[in-house]
């Protein structure tokens, strides 16, 4: 049975993929790079120097409960 290949939990959790799945890949002018053992200080890197196939997640924002209080 084949593992399914996905990112590490750390960079999963910044980052998610763009149009691309996780493998072993040879980026023009990145170099080769295997998505399932990206760290992610290398993420951090890669995505600084404009990489783009791995894009910031969304934080998930919740509003604190005592200022959507409406108070009257």
């Amino acid at each position: 049975m084949d593992k399914e290949l996905k990112l590490s939990k750390e960079v999963s959790d910044k980052y998610q993929l763009n149009d691309i799945v996780v493998g072993n890949y040879d980026f023009p002018g990145y170099g080769e790079i295997d998505l399932q053992t990206l760290t992610l200080d290398s993420a951090d890197k890669l995505v600084s120097r404009g990489f783009p196939y791995l894009v910031l997640r969304k934080k998930h924002v919740q509003a604190n409960p005592e200022k959507s209080m409406d108070k009257r």
